[in-house]
Order: structure tokens, then sequence, then C-alpha cells
């Protein structure tokens, strides 16, 4: 499920734990019953995409603090404020890597669905915000709350400005028809 999870992601699925407060925010969920801060996805104009961070990374410092769990990370993440500019040490691969991020101010709104280059539903999680909407894999979205979309990215920047039980309606094209799907959006995973 992948930008603007709210939101949509970059072909990914929501983490498994919210991340609480309102401190700064990255962009990335990480995989479940690992030792490490591997991404496991990135969301789509998010400050860890800004910054080169992608699928497959691991975050191993931030600002010189070791980091091994997704507890610590949101701990460090409530500390910061959004506009901050941190330094992320990372490996790929067998390579480690310094990056600068200007973390983000975090974003709550979650449809939940994933796309592809097109806004068509390429995956969702079971309890989306989508998929409880009525939104289904392979519909094409074509606008939200009557204003045209064609990227992820559009719609990201739409979502943007809503918040968590906010209803939007979607007009999706479905085989050969065009339907109206109301979804009201969740919370966004993540950190």
């Amino acid at each position: 499920m992948s930008l603007l999870p709210l939101l949509l992601v970059c072909s990914f699925a929501p983490a498994p734990f919210p991340r609480p407060g309102t401190g700064a925010y990255l962009g990335a969920e990480f995989g479940p019953g690992r030792d490490d801060l591997q991404i496991s996805s990135v969301y789509i104009s998010s400050p860890a995409v800004a910054a080169g961070l992608g699928n497959g990374d691991v975050i191993v410092a931030i600002d010189g603090t070791r980091l091994r769990t997704q507890k610590e990370l949101g701990a460090l993440l409530e500390r910061k404020k959004p506009g901050a500019v941190v330094t992320v040490l990372a490996r790929r691969g067998p390579q480690e890597r310094t990056v600068k991020v200007k973390l983000g101010k975090p974003i709550h709104a979650h449809l939940g669905a994933a796309f592809s280059s097109t806004l068509r539903v390429s995956t969702m999680v079971a309890d989306s915000p989508a998929r409880r909407g009525g939104l289904q894999l392979g519909d094409l979205i074509v606008a939200v709350d009557g204003k045209k979309v064609a990227t992820p990215a559009e719609l990201v920047v739409y979502l943007k400005e809503k918040k968590p039980g906010d209803l939007v309606i979607l007009t999706a094209q479905r085989s050969k028809e065009e339907v109206k799907i109301k979804v009201t959006l969740g919370k966004r995973p993540g950190y």
C-alpha cells in the first residue's frame, strides 16, 4: 500500500506501529521483526525521498545517535521540530553514506492504497480506509472531491490538506464506468 499512505506510498504497506505524537516526520516505514531500521517503504513527496533514501536502506544513526529500533527512532523524531535538518547515516548494501534530511511536519491523513505511476490502484491493505470506502484493485482514480488528478503526487498534494476523519469523494474509472467512492480518511502510519 504505498503516497500518500494518507496517503499513498510508493508501492508499500503500512508500518505495524503508528507513530505517536507531533514531532518531526521522516516519511518512511520499517519492517517488523528486524533488529535494525531497514526501510520497507517511503512515502511519495516525503523528506526521506527528497534526501535519496529508499526501500532497503538501513538507518544507522541520526545526528550521531545510533538507532536500532523503531521505538528509538520515534523518540528521537519526537524531540525534533519540522524543518530541522538532520544528518542521517544510512547503509545501502555494504556501503554507508551520510545524507542531510530536512524533516517535515507529520502528515496524518491516510488513504491506504498504493498506485501505479498513474492513479490505478495496485494494492490496498485489508482494512484500509480506501478499501472500507469501496475502492477496488484496478480502479483508476481521475478526481478527488471533483478536482481532476492524474498522478499519485497530485493526489498527495491534495490530501496533505486533509485530516483523519475527513471525508473525500474519489471519482474512479472501473471497467468502462465512472464510480464515486466516499472515503473517510484514517490516521497515517509510519515515521
